[in-house]
C-alpha cells in the first residue's frame, strides 16, 4: 500500500488515465476518492476481483475487430463497475459491467427480491438506443451487449467513452454555470415529455414498453410488474401488492420488526384502509384515465451521472446511467430531469430554479392528484408507518371537490374505532 492507502497498481492505473487523456483527470480524482472511501473502496475491490479481465479483453477484441492494448479500471458504483479498453489504433471504449449486488453486500435485507440482472441490462441498453435514435439528449453509443455472465464474470455492455469531464464541485461553480446546467435539464425533460408511450413500464429491445424491471436502486415496485395502461392500474398494483403482503401475516410481522417503526399499526385496520381506498379509486370517472400521458424518465439524474464540456463550459456532453429508466406518467415527478435531484449550493438555489422554470414547458397536472398517494404507497407504509401517519395523509390529501364524496367511506376510518 502507498501512503494514500491505495495499492501501487491502483496508483499506476490512476496515473495512466491522466497520461492517456488529460481530460480524464476528473475521472481519476473521483476514482481516487472512491477507492479511499472506507465502504466503497473495499466493495469495488471485491467486485473487481471477480471480473474475468482476460475474458473481457478477448471478447472486446473479437467483437470490435481491433487489437486490445490494455484493460484499465475506470470507475464504478453500487451497481456497475467500469473498465477502459484501449486499442492499438488509438481508439477506446468502455466496458460497463452490471454487478450482481446481493452477492457482494456485507448485509442483506432477508426480504430483498433478487433482481434479474440480465433483464435490467437489456432494458438499459434499449433505453440508450431509443434516446440516441429519437432524441437530441447526448448519450454514449452502445456497441454491443452481452448478458452471458460466463464471458467476464457478470453481464456487460461495450459503450462509447463520452467526452468531457465530471461536473465540477457545484459549490465552487459560478452562478451562471449552475443556471446553464439547470436550463439544459429542463430542455431534456421537455423533450422526453414530448415522446408519448402507451403505458408504464420499461423499454424492451424494439422500444416497446414491457414490464417494470426490479432494481435494488429503487423503492419497492409492485409484484405485478405491468406494463400498466393507466395511472389507475399503476396505483392499483401498489395497493394490491400491499394487500397481499398483509395477507401473509407472519411475514408482515417479521418485516415490521425489521424496520422497527415507532408507531403502531393494526393489520386489520391497514387492510381496511387499502380496500376502501381501492373501492374509491375504482369509482373514479373514466375521464381520469383519458388524460394519462407517459414519458421516459431517468431514475438518477444526479451530477455524477453527467459530463460537461469543461470547467468553464457547462454544456452537458453526456448523460449516462440509464439503469432502471422507465416510462411513467408525466405527473410523476419522483423521477426525471428535475433540479431537486441535485444538491445545489444553498445561495444558488433560487436562481437555479428560476433558470429551470424559465425553460421548462408546463405539463397539465391531470384531473386527479395521484402523486401524493403514490409517494405514500411507494414507501411501503405498512412497515414504516402507523395508523396516525396514514390518517394524517387522509386528512391532508387534497381531492377535487367534485370527487370527495367517493372517498367519504375511506376517510371515515379517521374517526372509526
Amino acid at each position: 500500500m502507498t501512503a494514500s492507502g491505495l495499492s501501487a497498481e491502483e496508483e499506476a492505473e490512476l496515473a495512466f488515465l491522466v497520461q492517456y487523456d488529460a481530460t480524464l483527470s476528473s475521472v481519476a480524482d473521483w476514482l481516487r476518492e472512491t477507492l479511499e472511501d472506507e465502504l466503497r473502496g473495499p466493495y469495488l475491490r471485491a467486485v473487481r476481483a471477480e471480473v474475468n479481465l482476460d475474458g473481457l479483453q478477448k471478447h472486446a477484441e473479437q467483437f470490435m475487430g481491433r487489437k486490445v492494448t490494455g484493460v484499465h479500471f475506470f470507475g464504478g458504483g453500487h451497481f456497475n463497475i467500469i473498465f477502459l479498453i484501449t486499442f492499438g489504433d488509438g481508439t477506446d471504449i468502455l466496458a460497463r459491467l452490471r454487478i450482481p449486488v446481493l452477492e457482494f453486500l456485507p448485509f442483506r435485507n432477508p426480504f430483498s427480491v433478487v433482481p434479474n440482472v440480465a433483464a435490467s441490462l437489456e432494458s438499459e441498453i434499449a433505453t440508450y438506443r431509443f434516446l440516441e435514435r429519437e432524441t437530441t439528449i447526448p448519450v454514449p453509443h452502445v456497441h454491443g451487449d452481452f448478458t452471458n455472465p460466463d464471458i467476464a464474470g457478470m453481464p456487460f455492455m461495450l459503450i462509447e467513452r463520452a467526452r468531457g469531464i465530471v461536473i465540477p464541485d457545484l459549490a465552487e461553480c459560478p452562478p451562471q454555470y449552475l443556471q446553464a446546467i439547470a436550463a439544459q435539464l429542463a430542455r431534456f425533460e421537455n423533450e422526453l415529455c414530448k415522446v408519448s408511450f402507451p403505458a408504464v413500464g420499461c423499454l424492451t429491445d424494439d422500444a416497446t414498453v414491457g414490464p417494470l424491471v426490479e432494481e435494488l436502486s429503487l423503492p419497492t415496485i409492485p409484484a405485478d410488474h405491468g406494463p400498466f395502461a393507466t395511472s389507475r392500474d399503476f396505483v392499483f398494483a401498489y395497493i394490491d401488492d400491499l394487500q397481499g403482503q398483509l395477507d401473509r401475516v407472519h411475514e408482515w410481522h417479521q418485516r415490521r420488526e425489521l424496520f422497527d417503526p415507532e408507531e403502531v399499526l393494526d393489520p386489520q385496520y391497514a387492510s381496511k384502509w387499502l380496500s376502501l381506498l381501492r373501492k374509491a379509486l375504482e369509482a373514479l370517472p373514466a375521464e381520469v384515465d383519458k388524460s394519462d400521458r407517459f414519458r421516459l424518465a431517468h431514475q438518477d439524474p444526479q451530477a455524477s451521472n453527467m459530463f460537461v464540456a469543461s470547467a468553464t463550459d457547462p454544456t452537458i456532453t453526456a448523460v449516462f446511467d440509464w439503469q432502471a429508466a422507465r416510462t411513467l406518467p408525466t405527473w410523476d415527478t419522483r423521477f426525471g430531469f428535475h433540479i431537486n435531484k441535485i444538491w445545489w449550493p444553498k445561495d444558488a438555489e433560487a436562481a437555479v430554479r428560476d433558470s429551470y422554470d424559465s425553460e421548462r414547458e408546463p405539463t397539465l397536472p391531470g384531473p386527479f392528484p395521484w402523486l401524493p398517494l403514490l409517494k405514500v404507497l411507494d414507501k411501503n407504509p405498512l412497515y414504516y408507518c402507523g395508523r396516525a401517519a396514514l390518517e394524517r395523509f387522509m386528512a391532508e390529501w387534497e381531492l377535487p371537490e367534485q370527487l370527495e364524496e367517493l372517498f367519504v367511506e375511506w376517510k371515515g376510518l379517521i374517526t372509526a374505532q
